[in-house]
C-alpha cells in the first residue's frame, strides 16, 4: 500500500511537472506573437491642427439631437447641419455622388476605378443625446458652443461622433484636393437617428444599397477605440476592433389581481409579485462564457502582458473556468461574458392607501451571439415560473438579435489592424465584442463584415465623457483620428 502511494504521488508530481513546462512555454512562446513594426509609411502632413478642430467645433453647434418623442427633434438644425457640410466641403460634394435618404441621412458614394471590387463602407452618425436638464451650468463651456479652447473640442458629439463624420469628410477631402480616386469605390453613410435605434437612418440607407444591388466587402462605423488603463496586465494603450456587438430585447413582465383597499391587503399583491419575478431573474443568470470575440481578445493581447497575465491568457485551455469566475465578479468584464438582465422600469398603483390592479416590469436585455430573443425569452419565463405574469416584448421595434461575428482574418480587419500601426506604432490590436448598440446592426445582411473601431485613444476619465457633461475631445486626438482615415482610405481603396 506504501509502495502504491509513493508511486501515485509520483505519478502526480511528474504530471504537475509536465503541466508547469508546458504552461510554461506556451507563455514564453506568446512573447514571439508581437506584431512586426511597420518599417516605412507614405508622409501625410496636417499642419493646421487649429483649422481642423475649428471645422469640428462649429459643427457642433448645430443641435441635431435625438430625443425619444421624435416630434421633439428640431429639424431646421439637421438641415442647416447638412447645409454646413455643403459648404465646408465643396470639392468632396462636386467628386462624390450624395444621396439625401429619408430626408436627414446622408449616403456619400465615390466610384472606383475598378467596378469589379466590391465596395467598402464606412459609417458615422451626426446625431447627439440631449444634454440632461438642470446639468447645463456645470459644462465649463455651452454644450453646443462649439468652444476650442485648453486644446479641446468642446461641445456635445465631440466624441460621439460627429467627429468620426467630420474626420471621415475630411480625409476624403485630403485626397480629393490631391486628384486621387481609389481602385474600390467607397461609401460614406452618416445615419440622423442612431441615438434612438437607427431605424429612419441608417436602416433606410441599408434598404437603398440593397435596392441597388451593392454589398460592401465590409464596413467600419464606431464602437471601439484605443483605451488605455483597462486591460488587465497592460499598462499602455491597447486597440480593440469590435469584430461582433451585442444583441438588443426589452421584456415586460406585467400581472394583474384584485385590487382593494391597502388596510385589509390580500396575502398576494401584484406589486409584490412582480417584485418576486424581477428578484428572480437577477438572482438566476444565464452561463457565462469565455468564448468568442472576448476569448480571442485576451489571446491577442497575451504576448504585451506582464508575466502573470500573460501565463494565464496564453493557456485558457487550462484556465478559462478561473478567469471566467474571476471576470464574472466585475460588472464591466461579466457584461462581455454573458448575455445580461437588467430591470429598468417599474410602474405600479396611483394612490398610498389603493392597492394597484395592474403592474408592469421592463427588463432590458443584451444577448451573447448564441443566444436569440426567442432563446432569451423562454429562459425567462422558466425563472419566473409563474403563468399569472405575461411576459411579451416591451418595444419590438427596437428588438435587434446578437449580430454575426465578422472574419477577423479578412482583408478588410488586416487593413484596419495595418493602418492603427502605421499611426500609433506598435500597439497591441485585437479582435473584442462590442457591448452597446451601433448603427452596424440596421446593415446585417447586406455588409459582408462589419466592424467598430473609432480611431481616437481614451482614457477611462475619456469614457465617462460620453453622453456626459463636458464631452470633449483633444486636438491631437482628433488630428490621429484623421490621420487615421486618411491613411486607411488609401489602404482599402487599392
Amino acid at each position: 500500500m506504501k509502495r502504491y502511494f509513493i508511486r501515485t504521488v509520483q505519478v502526480a508530481l511528474l504530471f504537475i511537472l509536465i503541466l508547469a513546462c508546458i504552461v510554461l512555454v506556451r507563455t514564453e512562446l506568446a512573447r514571439w506573437k508581437k506584431s512586426a513594426p511597420i518599417q516605412k509609411k507614405e508622409p501625410i502632413s496636417l499642419a493646421d491642427k487649429q483649422e481642423y478642430a475649428h471645422r469640428l467645433g462649429k459643427a457642433l453647434t448645430f443641435k441635431t439631437i435625438s430625443y425619444q418623442e421624435e416630434e421633439n427633434n428640431e429639424w431646421e438644425e439637421y438641415k442647416n447641419f447638412i447645409k454646413y457640410l455643403e459648404e465646408t466641403f465643396p470639392q468632396v460634394h462636386s467628386t462624390l455622388k450624395r444621396d439625401i435618404v429619408n430626408e436627414h441621412s446622408l449616403l456619400f458614394t465615390w466610384e472606383g476605378k475598378n467596378p469589379s471590387l466590391p465596395p467598402a463602407l464606412f459609417l458615422a452618425h451626426y446625431d447627439v443625446v440631449p444634454v440632461e436638464e438642470g446639468t447645463e451650468n456645470l459644462w465649463k463651456y455651452p454644450p453646443f458652443g462649439g468652444v476650442v479652447a485648453e486644446e479641446y473640442i468642446w461641445g456635445r458629439g465631440a466624441i460621439d461622433v460627429k467627429c468620426s463624420v467630420i474626420a471621415l469628410l475630411e480625409s476624403v477631402n485630403y485626397w480629393v484636393q490631391q486628384g486621387y480616386q481609389p481602385e474600390r469605390t467607397l461609401l460614406f453613410a452618416f445615419g440622423h437617428d442612431e441615438e434612438v435605434g437607427g431605424r429612419k437612418g441608417a436602416k433606410k440607407i441599408a434598404e437603398l444599397l440593397k435596392e441597388r444591388g451593392i454589398s460592401p466587402e465590409f464596413s467600419l462605423d464606431e464602437g471601439m477605440a484605443i483605451n488605455e488603463g483597462i486591460i488587465p496586465g497592460i499598462d499602455g494603450p491597447v486597440a480593440l476592433i469590435g469584430v461582433a456587438e451585442k444583441g438588443y430585447l426589452s421584456l415586460e413582465l406585467s400581472i394583474s389581481t384584485q385590487g382593494g383597499h391597502s388596510s385589509t391587503p390580500s396575502d398576494e399583491t401584484s406589486i409584490g409579485l412582480l417584485a418576486s419575478a424581477i428578484c428572480k431573474i437577477e438572482q438566476n443568470l444565464m452561463p457565462a462564457k469565455l468564448a468568442g470575440p472576448i476569448r480571442w481578445m485576451l489571446e491577442d493581447l497575451s504576448p504585451y502582458m506582464n508575466f502573470p497575465m500573460r501565463m494565464v491568457c496564453s493557456n485558457l485551455w487550462l484556465f478559462d473556468k478561473v478567469l471566467t469566475r474571476v471576470f464574472a465578479n466585475i460588472p464591466s468584464a461579466n457584461a462581455a461574458l454573458r448575455t445580461t438582465f437588467a430591470p429598468t422600469l417599474f410602474h405600479a398603483g396611483e394612490k398610498e392607501n389603493v392597492l394597484p390592479t395592474h403592474a408592469y416590469a421592463v427588463v432590458n436585455i443584451r444577448m451573447l451571439s448564441g443566444d436569440t430573443t426567442e432563446k432569451v425569452t423562454e429562459y425567462i419565463r422558466k425563472v419566473v415560473n409563474d403563468k399569472r405574469i405575461e411576459i411579451k416584448e416591451f418595444s419590438p421595434e427596437k428588438t435587434d438579435e446578437a449580430s454575426p461575428i465578422s472574419d477577423r482574418n479578412a482583408e478588410g480587419y488586416k487593413a484596419i489592424a495595418y493602418t492603427i500601426h502605421e499611426v500609433w506604432g506598435d500597439i497591441p490590436v485585437a479582435s473584442a465584442l462590442t457591448l452597446g448598440g451601433t448603427d452596424s446592426v440596421n446593415y446585417v445582411g447586406v455588409v459582408k463584415n462589419l466592424y467598430r473601431f473609432q480611431p481616437l485613444k481614451f482614457t477611462k476619465e475619456d469614457l465617462e465623457l460620453i453622453h456626459g457633461t463636458n464631452e470633449r475631445l483633444h486636438v491631437d486626438n482628433y488630428i490621429k483620428g484623421i490621420e487615421f482615415f486618411i491613411r486607411l482610405l488609401k489602404n482599402v481603396g487599392k
